[in-house]
């Protein structure tokens, strides 16, 4: 079943009796402590507590759903993944249920709930390495918000929280607000533990293109702004096997790019009927980087058959921020055909030198359930069997402009191998 990483309050409520169960125990009506105060804190734990209640008799069944699946036959597993699928819906709106009764716990009776601030700094911290960007970033920067773990003589949840949201901001293109809590930070002179932290390299590089990033995404804004205003911008839906993903293409700065894109997508095999980028894998999904797809060959060697140039180069290019579509150049500039790239996070690196092209307006969560994966390298003397990848099911044209998407395009594919870049004389077999 193509099952989505499900939202990190399911993933680590294996966990939570052990969460329900150690510190300070939730007191019920029966409990000989009296006063206004214990029950008050009857009520915010105990309002947590049914809900995890709730939650694990559910999960129970979601994972026999998952084997009933796996077991079933074609027509059972159609009737499954409905209800999976409807399932995942309910088990979202209770997990929304166990983080708000956590937090409000937290916030009332900050020092009888300590666990339970380590557990919500844990569903944040997941959420953030599972790059679930935007949910990382709303939960962690409600715990700073509500100054969730800020106790006496223990500050390390709020403090790490504070990294938490600022990362997952700057990835979520928030850097107004990753740029604050980073300065925040550094105030109160707060370093991440350890030597060799590997957040810290996140962190640092965070720092060094944060005002960079500040001004190109308030130009960025003004520009959607005014997008929004004229909405005639084309739109493709990519339907993929872990969701939709709707995109806006980005044809006032990029025409011939737009144009391409467009034409590809509405180019039918004459055999099959299937559009061309149809049936094609997320062949490379880098973590913290991108998913690249559109290769006939997935592997990342080939394209329509034929290439167009960059339009990297225009003054009024777009840049690349969370969410980015991004022309692929298969061997340098101006080798780009089919191939392109969602960007998981902002990529300073790549402006200049690849062509924006759109945006994703719908389905951003979809790029952290998408399969990461390397191609297997045919340049290995030992084989590497890669991860099932996902692929795109159908792309589809919402809507366009009133006027032919025909290509400016050189016949030819770019050479494929470093070896069909020599030229003859210089080969010697």
């Amino acid at each position: 079943m193509g099952v989505a990483r499900y939202a990190a309050g399911l993933l680590l409520l294996a966990g939570l009796a052990a969460a329900g169960g150690c510190g300070s125990p939730a007191v019920t009506a029966e409990s000989p402590e009296s006063g206004r105060e214990q029950s008050e804190f009857s009520k915010e734990r105990n309002e947590f507590e049914g809900v995890v209640s709730r939650l694990r008799p559910f999960l129970s069944e979601l994972r026999q759903v998952r084997e009933d699946y796996a077991n079933g036959t074609p027509a059972e597993q159609e009737v499954l993944r409905a209800r999976y699928e409807e399932m995942l819906k309910q088990g979202a709106a209770l997990e929304a249920d166990l983080i708000d009764t956590a937090v409000l716990a937290c916030v009332r009776h900050p020092l009888e709930n300590v666990e339970l601030a380590y557990f919500l700094s844990s569903v944040a911290t997941t959420q953030l390495m599972q790059e679930e960007y935007e949910d990382a970033w709303k939960l962690a920067q409600k715990l700073v918000d509500n100054k969730v773990g800020d106790l006496p003589d223990d500050t390390s949840v709020f403090y790490s929280m504070c990294y938490c949201a600022a990362v997952a901001a700057y990835a979520a293109n928030e850097f107004d607000i990753a740029d604050a809590l980073l300065k925040f930070l550094d105030e109160k002179q707060i370093r991440l533990a350890g030597k060799r932290n590997p957040m810290q390299e996140v962190v640092d590089r965070c720092r060094q293109s944060m005002e960079y990033h500040k001004k190109a995404w308030k130009r960025e804004e003004e520009i959607r702004e005014r997008e929004k205003v004229a909405a005639n911008l084309p739109r493709v839906l990519l339907k993929t096997t872990k969701g939709d993903i709707e995109v806006e293409l980005f044809e006032n700065e990029a025409p011939n790019t737009v144009a391409n894109f467009v034409y590809l997508v509405e180019k039918r095999d004459e055999e099959t009927g299937k559009g061309f980028y149809d049936g094609r894998d997320f062949f490379r999904v880098v973590p913290m980087n991108m998913a690249q797809a559109g290769c006939p060959k997935d592997n990342g060697v080939s394209g329509p058959g034929y290439t167009i140039r960059d339009e990297c180069a225009r003054p009024d290019r777009r840049l690349h921020f969370r969410g980015s579509l991004s022309m692929v150049p298969i061997a340098g500039p101006n080798t780009g055909g089919s191939q392109f790239e969602i960007l998981f996070r902002p990529s300073p690196e790549r402006d200049g030198r690849q062509t924006v092209f759109g945006r994703v307006v719908r389905g951003i969560e979809v790029l952290a359930r998408l399969q990461r994966r390397e191609p297997p390298d045919p340049m290995q003397e030992e084989f590497v069997e890669a991860p099932k990848a996902d692929t795109i099911v159908e792309a589809t044209v919402l809507s366009k402009r009133p006027h032919p998407y025909e290509p400016k395009v050189k016949p030819g594919n770019p050479p494929e191998t470093i070896y069909d870049q020599i030229p003859e004389e210089y080969k010697t077999f």
